[in-house]
């Protein structure tokens, strides 16, 4: 079962944003993530980098660690496996469900 460092998955979450999802995935998360300014679908077609900047931003904004695992949640559906435990302050995630890679 891997385990993740807080500045790891705050990587993933960052590059999974940047390299990894659709214009469709941009959309969504972002408008969950900022319910008062969303963006439509012709705003994140036309251009996607507003939607992956603000994004990135939050992700690097050193946010609660709930609103990481939401986040993470948003970014990996399949993934629902993951949790952070506060005494050895790590993401654990169940590699079967959907393994990722820490750089």
């Amino acid at each position: 079962m891997p385990i993740l460092t807080k500045d790891q998955a705050v990587e993933l979450l960052t590059k999974a944003v940047e390299e990894e999802l659709d214009a469709d995935d941009l959309l969504q998360v972002h408008n969950e993530l900022f319910p008062d300014e969303p963006v439509t679908e012709d705003d994140v077609y036309d251009d996607v980098t507003p939607s992956i900047e603000s994004i990135v931003e939050f992700v690097n904004s050193e946010p609660a660690i709930e609103d990481l695992l939401d986040l993470w949640n948003l970014i990996y559906p399949k993934h629902r496996h993951v949790w952070y435990d506060e005494q050895s302050e790590k993401f654990h995630y169940n590699e079967e469900s959907f393994p990722l890679q820490a750089e």
